[in-house]
């Protein structure tokens, strides 16, 4: 079956975005253009010392026409550049990455306990600390609250060197298929047989998005 490929509008295919895996990048001294970044937007302080993020947290959450589960993913993530001891320039970043139940999404809090590897099961997360090599934590909870705009948690995690607390800005995306926005379908399928190209719901009009407005900053 023929899949047709959306430009414009912001249109991104569902099944990629049910696929979605955010690569976390630590941040440099300077963005990938060669720009000075931005401001900080979000801080996290471990033991190991402060990972500043450029970018805010996310909480991007994915409707489907079908009987895939709605996704609630939420992300964190910050980096620090440092001279080692052969003065070389090292990317050090700090992620947590999580699938929420839409409880924990809808209520803006809870505990997400954490498994080793980047997990897909609703209510379960990760710890990462990338660099040269990637370490994720073995095991541990990471606790979070979101406000409008806003997010703040702390996590306990093995080994303990990983444990941090952070803060900052939360930017809130919800995606719907496109009819449910009365905008015309195109007449085409994914090979899933039913799933509707994606749109953002930028003013969160769709009766499921409303609940998410509440975080939008």
């Amino acid at each position: 079956m023929r899949v047709k490929h959306r430009s414009g509008k912001g249109a991104i295919p569902l099944r990629a975005l049910a696929a979605f895996v955010i690569a976390g990048i630590a941040c440099s001294g300077k963005n990938g253009d060669g720009s000075e970044p931005g401001p900080v937007q979000v801080n996290i302080i471990t033991g190991e010392g402060t990972f500043e993020g450029y970018w805010p947290a996310t909480l991007l959450v994915t409707f489907h026409n079908t009987a895939f589960p709605t996704i609630y993913h939420l992300e964190i993530e910050g980096g620090r550049l440092y001279q080692d001891a052969a003065v070389q320039a090292v990317n050090d970043g700090w992620r947590f990455s999580a699938q929420l139940s839409e409880q924990q999404a809808v209520a803006g809090s809870g505990q997400i306990p954490i498994v080793s590897g980047v997990s897909a099961l609703e209510s379960q997360g990760s710890v990462q600390r990338t660099g040269p090599t990637t370490i994720t934590a073995d095991q541990g909870t990471c606790d979070f609250a979101l406000a409008k705009g806003k997010i703040s948690g702390t996590c306990n995690v093995t080994p303990s060197s990983m444990n941090a607390s952070f803060s900052g800005d939360l930017a809130v995306e919800c995606w719907v298929p496109e009819s449910w926005l009365g905008q015309s379908p195109d007449g085409e399928t994914t090979p899933d047989g039913g799933s509707e190209t994606g749109v953002l719901d930028a003013h969160f009009d769709t009766a499921p998005c409303k609940p998410f407005l509440a975080w939008k900053p």
